[in-house]
């Protein structure tokens, strides 16, 4: 099949190309010029289009005519930066979300033997007063620029899938990582500086909550998970996550009792108010018994591979 990843160069993109890939499809990603991408992927055919503009984006899914559209561009920040980066950035998050996904499915129109995977985000739901079971009937209730356009572009598509017959759906994700992850989100983050601890760098590890909790997966399961979504007919919306919410603090110390780190290590948090909060969960049941998927790699374990990349890197 010919298979089309727009923000082929983001963490998702890229493991979904490589999934696409191994599959036997023919493969072409999507990044956009402000990237300043010129990394080559064997196999892959990588063009510098703005999707977002609605002729750009027509003029290459005619040429290609892909059977498979997975779209997993997307313009956000890390939670505690996330205000900050919306006050900058509010006119990009939209169009990278809302307007990508509508000139798609506004091509599927046209086109309704392709489908299409859009990468939604648990931002939908935040504002919780409680710990909170997510599934995909659950109504938004997002706070962020980022969630409100992610829970726009999830009623374009069951307006398009409803009216028009488009074959779109939506994958809700939750905190997922992996080696691609960027270098200011959590995981990489604690990888990072475990690892020097490890490497007898430091003797403490600074985190703004360690009491916080939190969702998370191996971002490779998950793309496996989307690119299962993608042969799935007829197309449904799945949550994609661990399923579990565990505290960071924890989820780091078992981390170091595995790698046999030194036992005066300080975790500490940066926040004066440090607290455990309500926190958002993944009900991954319907993807568990609709498409036979379910994590197999847990927080700890995770965590410890990314370290152990991380000393790869350095070549320890």
């Amino acid at each position: 099949m010919k298979v089309l990843i727009v923000g082929a160069n983001g963490q998702d993109g890229k493991l979904l190309t490589q999934i696409s890939l191994q599959y036997g499809n023919a493969v072409t990603g999507i990044v956009h010029k402000s990237t300043n991408y010129q990394e080559k992927i064997p196999g892959c055919e990588v063009l510098v289009k703005d999707f977002a503009d609605e002729e750009q984006c027509k003029s290459v899914l005619n040429k290609i005519d892909p059977e498979i559209i997975f779209h997993v561009a997307a313009s956000h920040a890390s939670s505690s930066k996330m205000t900050e980066f919306q006050e900058r950035n509010s006119t990009e998050i939209y169009k990278n979300s809302v307007g990508i996904s509508r000139n798609i499915l506004n091509w599927q129109e046209s086109n309704l033997r392709s489908r299409s995977v859009i990468a939604l985000s648990s931002h939908m739901y935040s504002g919780t007063s409680s710990d909170r079971l997510v599934n995909e009937e659950c109504l938004p209730s997002p706070l962020t620029d980022y969630g409100k356009a992610k829970a726009e572009t999830f009623s374009l598509i069951k307006e398009y899938r409803r009216l028009s017959g488009v074959n779109s759906c939506g994958a809700i994700l939750f905190n997922h990582s992996s080696i691609f992850g960027r270098s200011d989100f959590i995981y990489p983050i604690l990888a990072n500086q475990i690892c020097n601890v490890l490497l007898k760098k430091s003797k403490e590890i600074t985190l703004r909550n360690f009491e916080a909790r939190l969702d998370i997966s191996d971002a490779h399961e998950i793309c496996v998970a989307m690119y299962k979504m993608s042969q799935h007919l007829p197309l449904e919306d799945f949550v994609l996550g661990s399923g579990q919410a565990e505290g960071i603090r924890e989820i780091t110390l078992r981390v170091l009792e595995r790698l046999n780190a030194p036992a005066n290590i300080k975790l500490i948090s940066t926040e004066k108010s440090a607290h455990a909060s309500p926190v958002l969960i993944s009900d991954i049941r319907k993807a568990k018994s609709i498409l036979g998927w379910s994590p197999e790699i847990d927080s700890v374990t995770l965590l410890i591979k990314l370290v152990n990349q991380q000393l790869s890197k350095q070549q320890i």
